[in-house]
C-alpha cells in the first residue's frame, strides 16, 4: 500500500543493523520557486495523467505551514504566498496526499543543480514581439553571400502588422559592419541577403533584428576560412571477427567526390585494440565480465602506403596471442589519405576480436 516505510536490516545476533526510508507512491512532485511564487505540478506515475484535487503544503524549516492549497485540473498548485518570513522560517518541504496516497519533496536534497545551465529563459521584450531569425548554414567563407529569413510575431504568436525592422550585422571583432532597413510582408517575415567581404575577419558574427531601439531576436554565424574535403575514404574488411593470435587484413580506398580514384596519396593506418563487453543478444541480462582483470588499450599496427591505380592499398595486422582481458576486444582500424596539398581525410572501421574461445557467464 501506499505510505512511507522504514525498512532495516539486522544481523542475527547484533545490535547495529541498516535502515532505510523507502516512499510507495503513485503521486510525482515537481516543484518550482521563483522570485515571486511557488509552482507544485504533480502527475500519475503509472499513468501520467494530472493528479487533480491533491491537498499541497508547503513546510517550512521550522515545521510550519507557509501555504496550502488544492491541484486543478492540470495537477498544477500555484501560490505567491510561499517566500517565508523570519517568524514562519523558509521553505524547506511540499507534501502532496490525495485520498490514502501521500508523496513529498524536500527542497534542498532534492533540487537539481543548473550551475553552467542556461535557465533563464527568454526575456519578453517591451515592444511585444519576437524575432525568429534563420540562415542557410552556419558557417560562410570571405566572399560568400549569407541568406536567410525573418519571422517576427507577437506575444500571442499573431502576425504583426506592416511595419518597419531594421538588421544590423556585427562581424568578428564587435564592430557594425552594416545595417539594413527593412519593412515585413504581409505574412511578417522579411529575407535578407549579406555579402561577406573577402577582407572579412574570421570568427563569430551575429545578425540582430531591431524593432526601435530595441533587439528582439538574433542570428548567429562563422566567417571562418575552410576547405571542403574533396575525396573520400572507406576502410573494407571481409572479418566479421578475428581471434587472438591471427591476423587481421583489411584495405584502404580512397575516391575524389567527382569521380575518379584518389591513386598515388599516401595513406597511414594503425590498429588499437580496447575493451569491449561481451553481450550476446541472446542472453541479455547476463554478464560475461570478470571484474578482476584489467585491460588498457594498446597498439598493435601501424603502417603506411600509397594508393595503387584503382585508389587502394591493402594492410595485414597480427592480433598478438595470450590476452586475457575482463571480456572480449574489439580492433579500431583508422586510416588518413593524405591530399595533394598535406590535408589528410580519416576513416574509422571496428572489428570484433575474440581472446577466449567462449564466454562465462
Amino acid at each position: 500500500e501506499p505510505g512511507l516505510y522504514q525498512v532495516g536490516i539486522l544481523p542475527q545476533g547484533q545490535y547495529q543493523g541498516v535502515q532505510k526510508w523507502v516512499l510507495i507512491t503513485d503521486i510525482g512532485i515537481v516543484a518550482k520557486k521563483g522570485k515571486d511564487g511557488f509552482l507544485v505540478w504533480t502527475s500519475s506515475f503509472s499513468t501520467l495523467d494530472p493528479v487533480s484535487g491533491a491537498v499541497v503544503k508547503i513546510i517550512s524549516d521550522k515545521n510550519q505551514v507557509i501555504a496550502q492549497g488544492t491541484t486543478d485540473s492540470k495537477g498544477i498548485f500555484e501560490t505567491d504566498k510561499a517566500a517565508g518570513d523570519e517568524k514562519k522560517g523558509r521553505p524547506y518541504m511540499v507534501t502532496v496526499q490525495k485520498g490514502g496516497d501521500f508523496s513529498f519533496l524536500v527542497l534542498d536534497n532534492m533540487m537539481i543543480d543548473t550551475s553552467g545551465l542556461d535557465v533563464g529563459g527568454a526575456v519578453p521584450s517591451l515592444q511585444g514581439y519576437s524575432a525568429y531569425v534563420y540562415g542557410e548554414r552556419d558557417i560562410y567563407r570571405p566572399g560568400e553571400t549569407a541568406e536567410g529569413v525573418v519571422i517576427v510575431r507577437d506575444s500571442n504568436l499573431n502576425t504583426p502588422a506592416k511595419m518597419p525592422v531594421i538588421l544590423r550585422q556585427m562581424d568578428a571583432r564587435g564592430r557594425v559592419a552594416r545595417t539594413i532597413k527593412e519593412i515585413l510582408n504581409p505574412a511578417g517575415m522579411v529575407s535578407f541577403s549579406i555579402d561577406i567581404p573577402e577582407f572579412a575577419p574570421t570568427g563569430n558574427n551575429t545578425i540582430e533584428v531591431k524593432v526601435g531601439d530595441e533587439v528582439i531576436g538574433q542570428y548567429m554565424f562563422q566567417v571562418e576560412e575552410f576547405i571542403p574535403d574533396r575525396i573520400k575514404v572507406r576502410i573494407g574488411t571481409d572479418e566479421a571477427a578475428v581471434a587472438v593470435g591471427k591476423e587481421l587484413k583489411y584495405d584502404v580506398s580512397s575516391a575524389y567526390l567527382f569521380g575518379p580514384p584518389a591513386s598515388g596519396l599516401s595513406v597511414e593506418t594503425l590498429v588499437d585494440l580496447v575493451e569491449r563487453p561481451f553481450l550476446p543478444e541472446d542472453y541479455k541480462g547476463f554478464v560475461f565480465t570478470n571484474p578482476d582483470r584489467t585491460f588498457e588499450s594498446k597498439e598493435v599496427f601501424r603502417g603506411q602506403g600509397t594508393l595503387d591505380a584503382n585508389g587502394s592499398t591493402s594492410f595485414t595486422a597480427s592480433i598478438p596471442d595470450g590476452l586475457r582481458p575482463p571480456s572480449s576486444l574489439q580492433a579500431q582500424i583508422s586510416a588518413r589519405v593524405q591530399e595533394t596539398g598535406g590535408r589528410g581525410v580519416n576513416a574509422t572501421r571496428r572489428v570484433n576480436v575474440d581472446p577466449y574461445p567462449y564466454y562465462i557467464g
